[in-house]
């Protein structure tokens, strides 16, 4: 125990400076960590008597990550290393459109085309599938199962872990996007003109939203959302009021909530070639230049943002504040990202 211990510094084992600044409680928690890879570490402390101490190293390997994209180009689903840093392997997907990830990694992938949702096991063991489907075009988990958009059909659906029916919504016009709401619940975007918030056992809400395109959750059950024709970025809480907006963003294809800025959300612009983050007043707090950005995630700590970026052919890593930390080459076009952000495994 230092009483006066004036910095911290955080070095990896070849000295080089990941993250400096004053000591205090929780001083470390901003420090950008390698995620998904295991590093040597190193913590240097500075005392106030102008002593140096340097303790001893320690390899600290953090929690898988497990990423996986749907590459459009080649028609597969390819997961990606825990580093973000090449590619896995692919599964046979048929004509894939996008997918959804469950926290233990495993995938749920729609087809289209071929009318299907098929469950993937985080090691590429198919585990069910359901071939009823008109032309699903968007799935998302949440505790209570895969809620899959059938904008053919439409009709929103729930189904439990083994594939099973549990729910069905079948008042939309065409379903395209859907985000987790409050417990039990969900957000769904409908190209009619409305945002709808539905569940089983749930009072159905519907609000009027010219083209929807893009959705992501706001603490305590409200939802972000892109309206594109008038090219409105647009907050909404849990009763449908709206709360704030942004101008600008027709070309934005993809949302993101983020956890540090409260009620914030990370944009995927491909027509700025950005993304971008807003605070929840609809003010653009910072950017980071990509080139065709697809769908991008956050990691739950909000220390790194993730983006398939079509115009590069890579899933890239960046930190929070723009530095790129890894690119996954590889993929002819990456359209679809989803991430499962595994709990850290201790040195």
């Amino acid at each position: 125990h230092y009483t006066d211990l004036g910095e911290v510094r955080l070095r990896t084992g070849d000295a080089t400076t990941l993250w400096s600044g004053p000591a205090g409680p929780g001083a470390l928690r901003q420090g950008p960590l390698l995620q998904g890879m295991d590093v040597a570490y190193r913590l240097e402390l500075h005392l106030d008597s102008g002593r140096t101490l340097l303790l001893p190293e320690v390899v600290a390997t953090p929690g898988p990550e497990i990423p996986w994209i749907v590459d459009d180009g080649a028609s597969r689903v390819r997961r990606v290393s825990p580093d973000g840093r090449s590619m896995r392997f692919s599964l046979p997907a048929g004509d894939p459109l996008t997918l959804a990830v469950s926290p233990e990694g495993s995938v749920l992938v729609v087809d289209f085309f071929n009318g299907s949702a098929v469950a993937w096991s985080a090691a590429g063991s198919e585990l069910w599938r359901d071939e009823t489907f008109s032309g699903p075009v968007h799935a998302s988990w949440t505790p209570e199962g895969w809620w899959i958009a059938d904008a053919s059909a439409g009709r929103v659906v729930l189904l439990d872990f083994s594939g099973a029916a549990r729910f069905a919504d079948s008042l939309f016009v065409r379903p395209t996007e859907i985000a987790p709401a409050d417990s039990g619940s969900v957000w769904v975007a409908d190209r009619a003109g409305e945002l709808v918030r539905t569940g089983p056992g749930r009072s159905r809400l519907a609000v009027s939203a010219a083209e929807p395109v893009a959705l992501a959750p706001v603490a305590g059950g409200g939802v972000w959302v892109v309206l594109r024709e008038p090219g409105l970025l647009v907050r909404y809480d849990a009763a449908g009021e709206e709360r704030a907006r942004a101008t600008g963003q027709r070309g934005v294809v993809s949302l993101a909530k983020d956890p540090v800025e409260p009620g914030g959300v990370w944009t995927a612009d491909r027509a700025n070639r950005i993304l971008g983050l807003y605070t929840e007043s609809g003010d653009l707090a910072q950017f980071i230049p990509v080139s065709a950005p697809s769908t991008l995630a956050v990691r739950p700590d909000g220390s790194e943002v993730w983006v398939a970026d079509s115009g590069r052919s890579a899933l890239i890593r960046f930190t929070r504040d723009g530095v790129e930390l890894a690119r996954a080459a590889g993929a002819s076009r990456p359209t679809a990202l989803a991430v499962a952000w595994r709990a850290p495994v201790a040195p």
